[in-house]
């Protein structure tokens, strides 16, 4: 949601960057596309033209096809990782006609500064818009109170989701030691945070055997505050216009001259 409240504004800035103009909206990383969704209802369906979902799983674009089912608009699901983004976009458009790529969730934070940057170095021209978002959090803020806020359900979910989808259950694993609720435990490597799950016993899955305290990691987001997202955005790109709140930093850039 705090993404979400932030659409308002972002939309204000589009339409006047791009008045009476018709739209392409490209979602990259679009997940099951349910947030692209509620992107373009606040736009207006009448003035999107096409909605291209970007993921490199299947199984989403799949749930977006559900989700945008009633859209009026065309529908492009896109199979493509970033680092191929080159090979398709930026698209070619007809006169009165504009693109707008939408980076949300943080996914920006998922890859190093440069090697992100690179992948969508090429997005940007003189008929298109990028945005991106980024998670934040309060400068100043210590590791130990960064991992407290991820400390919850939600979190590990997320870190469990692909070892149960192949077999693994959560009492296979030792408790979080400071809330036995929890099999998750979290830490901050170069500034990212980073969910470990640790078996507490063995465990025969897909026919292999993951002996006693195997550990499995997933690397997440980058915890950056207001500034060091700026700064990483500013290795190639001009921040045009800047949202923010509390929890969420959206970046509207373009190329640098």
């Amino acid at each position: 949601m705090s993404e979400i409240v932030l659409f308002d504004d972002i939309i204000s800035y589009i339409n006047s960057t791009f008045p009476g103009q018709t739209l392409d909206i490209i979602d990259l990383g679009s997940g099951d596309g349910l947030k692209g969704k509620i992107f373009i209802e606040k736009i207006g369906e009448k003035n999107v033209k096409a909605y291209y979902p970007v993921d490199i799983q299947p199984i989403e674009l799949a749930s977006v096809l559900n989700v945008h089912k009633d859209g009026a608009y065309a529908l492009h699901p896109t199979l493509l990782g970033f680092e191929n983004l080159s090979s398709r976009f930026p698209l070619n458009v007809l006169p009165g006609e504009k693109q707008v790529f939408i980076f949300l969730g943080g996914t920006y934070g998922n890859y190093r500064n440069e090697k992100i940057n690179s992948y969508i170095r090429g997005l940007a021209n003189d008929n298109a818009m990028v945005i991106i978002s980024m998670p934040i959090i309060v400068e100043g803020k210590s590791n130990s109170e960064i991992i407290d806020s991820y400390t919850n359900k939600s979190v590990e979910n997320i870190a469990f989701g692909p070892l149960m989808q192949v077999g693994f259950k959560k009492n296979d694993f030792v408790p979080n030691r400071r809330n036995k609720n929890l099999i998750v435990h979290l830490d901050i490597e170069d500034s990212r945070l980073v969910s470990t799950l640790i078996l507490a016993k063995e465990a025969k899955i897909l026919g292999r055997i993951f002996t006693k305290n195997t550990v499995f990691k997933m690397t997440t987001s980058w915890k950056p505050t207001v500034e060091e997202f700026k700064k990483a955005l500013e290795l190639d790109f001009k921040i045009e216009k800047m949202f923010t709140n509390k929890d969420m930093a959206v970046a509207i850039i373009s190329k640098k001259n």
